[in-house]
């Protein structure tokens, strides 16, 4: 792993994991379009972590109230925190009951948003991450803008990034597709 320390990945959802678009139908159902590099792009998390043994969590956080978030979280067997108003709130709850103790609770929380409502975690998180498409503020303020667009693979690349795929030779990497 790239970083050192980490002990919680958060993903936005709409707009990282999704081109930031919605569609609706005549009955007023939602959809919206994902990159299934990006579910391969978690199960390789879920491999590292899990053959190097890491203590690392990892979940989506969206302020939308939608069964969407909810299904394709599912699909990707990672778990889905919806309906969240203040993130901020909900990611410090959160990190004060994992690490109890811990001086700087934010140092080791990766964040990857691309929104207003994202800014006050990617402020105080250790680490941050934005799409190509990110809202300008946003792109300002994050340790690392990527040259894809949110729903285009986005998420595939960050985690590509924070495991070091470069860095792996092809054992390492043929274990990682293979793991189960």
């Amino acid at each position: 792993m790239k970083y050192k320390k980490i002990h919680t990945i958060a993903f936005d959802f709409d707009g990282v994991f999704t081109n930031n678009k919605v569609i609706f139908d005549q009955n007023g159902k939602e959809s919206v379009i994902c990159n299934r590099a990006d579910s391969l792009g978690i199960n390789l998390l879920k491999s590292y972590i899990s053959i190097n043994n890491l203590d690392v969590d990892f979940f989506i956080i969206s302020s939308e109230n939608n069964k969407v978030v909810s299904k394709r979280a599912n699909k990707m067997k990672i778990k889905a925190n919806i309906g969240i108003k203040n993130k901020l709130e909900f990611i410090e709850r959160y990190l004060i009951k994992k690490l109890k103790y811990e001086k700087n609770i934010y140092s080791g929380l990766i964040y990857i948003g691309n929104d207003l409502n994202d800014l006050p975690i990617i402020l105080k998180s250790g680490i941050s991450f934005a799409p190509k498409d990110a809202h300008d503020l946003i792109k300002k303020n994050v340790t690392k803008v990527f040259n894809k667009k949110g729903g285009d693979g986005f998420v595939r690349l960050v985690i590509e990034h924070i495991l070091d795929f470069n860095r792996l030779n092809l054992k390492n990497l043929e274990k990682l597709i293979n793991f189960r």
